[in-house]
């Protein structure tokens, strides 16, 4: 080992004028690999509320009589594509929706009311998009 070492650096002095240079920027390194693990976490809990926030205000329900609520709705189905890790239940959610309420909201003609396919709509839009593969997903991202 030695002899890589006189090999490699010529001597010790070069050995250890290596070892001060390197243990600052060690030390420098781990705090900033903490900082950045710690503001992962944090990110990742942030996203974990707004996703369960989306997801409340799409379950609170589709009501016939307020416009609005279905409007944020919509917004509500479309944005759920930008949270790719929840992809999986997402899908499951919407579709589970959307069969709960086309059955529960048909009239005795069995149709269902314009605002509530205009949801259903963005509901099976978005359901189409989450199941693309992710490489699929971010080539056709501005779709």
């Amino acid at each position: 080992m030695w002899d890589w070492l006189h090999d490699s650096f010529g001597s010790v002095g070069h050995f250890v004028a290596l070892a001060i240079f390197v243990a600052p920027l060690a030390a420098l390194a781990w705090p900033a690999w903490h900082y950045v693990g710690v503001q992962r976490t944090k990110q990742r809990h942030e996203r974990y509320v707004d996703y369960h926030d989306l997801i409340r205000r799409l379950v609170l329900g589709y009501a016939s009589d307020k416009g609005p609520m279905v409007d944020c709705q919509i917004a509500t189905a479309f944005e759920l594509r930008n949270y790719r890790e929840y992809r999986k239940v997402s899908v499951r959610i919407l579709e589970g929706l959307s069969h709960d309420w086309k059955e529960r909201h048909k009239d005795a003609a069995g149709n269902t009311p314009p605002q509530l396919n205009r949801l259903l709509k963005e509901m099976l839009l978005a359901t189409r998009q989450l199941r693309k593969p992710l490489v699929l997903q971010w080539l056709l991202r501005g779709e």
